[in-house]
């Protein structure tokens, strides 16, 4: 702005320099008026060319200017150009940077559990193998060997870009600890560094190894960012022999299969094993209670042995084969159960239950029920699937036993077995498709007589009742040895869009 000409001067009454300071003083010191006021005790000048209006109040100009719009018009262009440009050299720089500070240590979270306290972690690995023509060109590792815990041996492993293998199995030459041996595989050093593995305390009692790889706060993440962990666990045979208990197993890892040998010699009080992306598989597994969980792999045990055991999968299948002294859970979505299952009941006052389901996968079972005392007991089945085939065999049952099952599946065939000491009602149900039922051995013997008939026996035959109104797909009646049991039992066989055979 150019300086006021004369006249504009007059309007304006400059304070002594020396005495008024240039500034309002808020502090009451001096004037306490600005240094330039304006002088109403002066008449306005009139018809002068100056550009400058009268002041609109004491201290302010207001300047009168004739706007160009085509000027503006392009110098609001041109602000807008060079800020949204200047906008982007900045965002492109932010990223440069932040990429070439992204490391291992830096924008990640740990998944550690919010129970799980962290006691001692591995700070140098041991050496460094190259392997040559692999996936992964480095690995390192590391052990602990710690008591075995009163209550629970813990095994965790949790990251968004980790995975790998458990194996567990018991050994002599550990005597009176656990050892834990875990193998890492990578790219770079500084991702191997970055996992956290580390002795780990839940609750008093509780305590093993937990295997935490931290996890980029973003979801993507490069192969060189990539681990792979090789553990095993290893319980010491030795003292295992003598007392031949753990109390409680628990894992609980990402990405990971878990592979258990044959563990004969190892009785666990309560075995919890949890994985994602990796199979389960075991061998020989004794508990009092059992409880595998799974998902997006299959599991498979050769022989399991518990009171009651639970198994569980998402999109995978479940096999092998399983005793229990009071209840099996199996459940599975997007794959087949195929299992022999034993059931030998203990207590003949509470029902013993099996219960089988999945999804969009055969269904497969060979039954034997039993009771401690060749006693009558009392037992609930459940076979259900859908579109795909079920054939549920039920092979044996105590005598005089009560026994109710339910079988179900939908658009496919539908077979169900019941053994020779079956006594009640039964129930099939189908459509678009034909409905059977069967004597599965014409020359069946009485299962209340020994293996050389006597006189007695030969007074009792099986019956087979059907209903008097007969439905075009469906059919329901009675078998028995008794007719006093003809209503002893229940069994339900009902599919769609398939045949369904009941074999009695």
């Amino acid at each position: 702005m150019s300086p006021p000409n004369d006249t504009t001067k007059s309007l304006i009454t400059e304070s002594d320099s020396e005495s008024t300071p240039l500034l309002y003083n808020a502090s009451g010191s001096g004037s306490s008026a600005p240094a330039y006021a304006y002088a109403p005790s002066q008449a306005p000048i009139s018809n002068t060319t100056t550009p400058y209006s009268y002041p609109l109040y004491p201290g302010h100009v207001h300047i009168k200017r004739r706007v160009n719009l085509k000027e503006s018009a392009c110098r609001w262009l041109t602000n807008v150009f060079w800020g949204g440009f200047s906008l982007f050299v900045l965002s492109c720089m932010y990223i440069i940077v932040m990429h070439s500070l992204r490391g291992p240590l830096r924008y990640y979270e740990y998944p550690i559990p919010n129970d799980v306290d962290l006691d001692r972690c591995v700070s140098a690995w041991s050496g460094q193998s190259n392997n040559a023509g692999s996936f992964y060109p480095y690995s390192s590792s590391a052990s602990f060997d710690f008591p075995l815990p009163s209550k629970t041996l813990l095994l965790f492993s949790k990251g968004g870009h980790s995975n790998g293998q458990l194996k567990v199995t018991h050994s002599s030459e550990v005597t009176e600890q656990v050892r834990v041996a875990v193998t890492v595989k990578y790219h770079k050093a500084s991702v191997r560094d970055a996992a956290k593995v580390c002795l780990i305390e839940r609750y008093k009692g509780e305590s093993g190894v937990g295997i935490f790889a931290p996890s980029p706060q973003r979801h993507y993440y490069s192969a060189a960012e990539l681990l792979f962990f090789d553990v095993e666990l290893t319980l010491p045979l030795t003292e295992l022999k003598s007392g031949g208990y753990i109390k409680g197993l628990s894992t609980d890892v990402n990405n990971f299969s878990q592979d258990l040998d044959s563990l004969s010699d190892v009785h666990f009080g309560d075995i919890s094993l949890v994985g994602t992306n990796g199979k389960i598989q075991a061998e020989i597994l004794m508990a009092e209670t059992a409880t595998l969980v799974n998902s997006n792999a299959g599991v498979e045990i050769t022989a399991l042995v518990a009171r009651s055991a639970r198994v569980s999968t998402s999109n995978g299948h479940i096999s092998g084969g399983y005793g229990v002294s009071d209840s099996l859970d199996l459940h599975a979505s997007n794959g087949s159960i195929n299992v022999a299952v034993h059931v030998n009941g203990s207590d003949n006052k509470m029902p013993k239950t099996l219960v089988m389901h999945t999804s969009n996968g055969a269904l497969h079972c060979v039954v034997n029920l039993d009771t401690a005392y060749e006693k009558p007991g009392a037992f609930h089945i459940e076979a259900q699937t859908s579109n795909a085939a079920l054939n549920a065999q039920i092979a044996s049952a105590p005598l005089d036993s009560v026994l109710t099952v339910e079988a179900k599946t939908s658009n496919h065939q539908a077979v169900l077995s019941l053994p020779s000491m079956y006594e009640g009602s039964f129930s099939v149900s189908t459509s678009n498709a034909p409905v059977t039922v069967e004597r599965a051995n014409p020359h069946e013997q009485d299962p209340a007589c020994d293996s050389e008939p006597d006189e007695k026996c030969d007074s009792r035959s099986r019956m087979i009742e059907r209903s008097t109104v007969v439905k075009r797909r469906s059919v329901a009646g009675a078998v028995y040895w008794d007719k006093r049991n003809a209503d002893r039992g229940g069994a339900t066989l009902m599919t769609s869009d398939g045949p369904a055979t009941l074999y009695v």
